[in-house]
């Protein structure tokens, strides 16, 4: 007995390593496979799509995956003129918002929407400018405005996957879109159910985030408050840094319903004032950046080689710059001496 039971021991010892060894390759097999060629990992079904590139194994273990799956993206142009920014709706729902300055450098925004999670009502809805359109594509199929200039109606003809709709053309009594408790002109929403209607059934999906998100930032500088110069109290932001790392907006004393994981600033000058004084503001090219997010400011380049590629944004190292996860508000500036954060 005394001979055997040493080899009972290391009969149990190894039948046990096995048992964990097992347990610890298995639970490894549930990660994505990891790859050493450059394409991205990618796993997908009908309905989603998934991708991974993770720097390191390391890293694999500590993060998440980068999501991006098929979406259908709704636009919608939302005034922000001081009379109109008290009763703008929906915003908080948006997935990404574009902010451009339009005549009298009062800025604009494009908001983009999922179309499966549309808010109960969106606006004042504003009419269309053609860097709007520019910059919509290729995240968006669709754009709901109130009218827009003749650039605007001319620049939308180009792409085959844009659907715009011009809510004016259906501004009667069976919509209803304007409200009574709201001063004209700023008094033109839409509701979901107004939306799902003039909307085609099928628009053009794209893959969202259209950017890299995931990972700590960059080494970069602290910023847990944020401003933004319009010449005018009426219209200059300031974000500050809420604990969850979003950023609550300011905006000429009103605080935005969306608070954003990012805030994107973009330099792209002004080339021309034409009639009505409507602005020209090509975005074909490269540009400074920053990028605000969990508590940094964080310097780049954004690229646009077309509206067929879009936006590409990198970092000072020429690698594409993480966002994130969650909504993005970028704002244009002509200059960023308009920007200062502490």
């Amino acid at each position: 007995m005394h001979r055997i039971a040493p080899a009972i021991v290391i009969m149990f010892s190894v039948v046990f390593a096995g048992v964990i060894a097992a347990l610890f390759v298995g639970a490894f097999s549930l990660l994505p496979v990891i790859h050493t060629e450059p394409e991205d990992v990618a796993v997908q079904d009908e309905h989603t799509e998934f991708s991974l590139a993770p720097p390191s194994f390391l890293l694999r273990l500590s993060l998440f995956p980068e999501g991006q799956r098929h979406r259908s993206v709704v636009g919608v142009m939302i005034e922000n003129q001081e009379d109109a920014r008290p009763y703008q709706l929906g915003l908080e729902k948006a997935l990404f918002i574009q902010e451009f300055p339009v005549e009298g450098m009062i800025s604009r925004f494009l908001a983009l929407f999922d179309r499966s999670d549309l808010p109960a009502s969106i606006g004042p809805t504003r009419s269309l400018r053609p860097y709007f359109v520019d910059a919509s594509q290729p995240w968006t199929g669709a754009i709901m405005h109130a009218g827009g200039s003749p650039d605007a109606y001319e620049r939308a003809k180009v792409f085959d996957d844009l659907t715009t709709v011009n809510v004016l053309h259906f501004d009667d009594e069976k919509y209803a879109l304007r409200r009574s408790d709201v001063p004209a002109p700023h008094n033109l929403f839409l509701s979901k159910a107004i939306m799902e209607e003039l909307l085609p059934e099928e628009i053009a999906d794209v893959s969202w985030p259209p950017y890299s998100t995931g990972g700590p930032p960059v080494s970069a500088s602290g910023a847990s408050t944020v401003r933004i110069n319009f010449l005018s109290g009426l219209h200059n932001v300031e974000y500050r840094l809420q604990p969850d790392g979003s950023y609550r907006r300011n905006n000429g004393g009103i605080v935005s319903a969306l608070q954003p994981h990012n805030v994107v600033i973009l330099q792209i000058p002004i080339t021309g004032i034409g009639e009505f004084g409507r602005l020209t503001i090509p975005l074909e090219g490269k540009g400074p950046l920053l990028l605000f997010r969990s508590g940094y400011a964080i310097p780049g380049t954004w690229h646009n080689k077309g509206p067929d590629t879009g936006f590409t944004f990198l970092d000072a190292r020429g690698q594409p710059l993480r966002l994130a996860a969650g909504a993005t508000w970028m704002t244009v500036v002509p200059d960023m001496g308009r920007v200062e954060w502490e």
